[in-house]
């Protein structure tokens, strides 16, 4: 569950180093957007929360695998 705010965060730093080594000024702030989540639990199981969507079972199974 860190991972996407780890690398949401390293976009912006790498931007900001970027920035403070021409400007001297950091080009923007960090703001987590939570992207969802999804779980695989079982076979043929799994669960997706993307935004105010919840999906389980089969159709959630189809749409982590799709995205995974």
């Amino acid at each position: 569950m860190v991972a996407q705010a780890a690398i949401q965060q390293g976009k912006i730093l790498g931007k900001n180093i970027l920035s403070l080594a021409k400007t001297g000024q950091m080009k923007q702030s960090f703001r987590y957007k939570d992207k969802g989540s999804m779980a695989i639990i079982g076979k043929n199981d799994a669960v997706a929360d993307i935004k105010s969507l919840f999906l389980k079972g089969r159709i959630g199974w189809l749409i982590w695998s799709i995205i995974h």
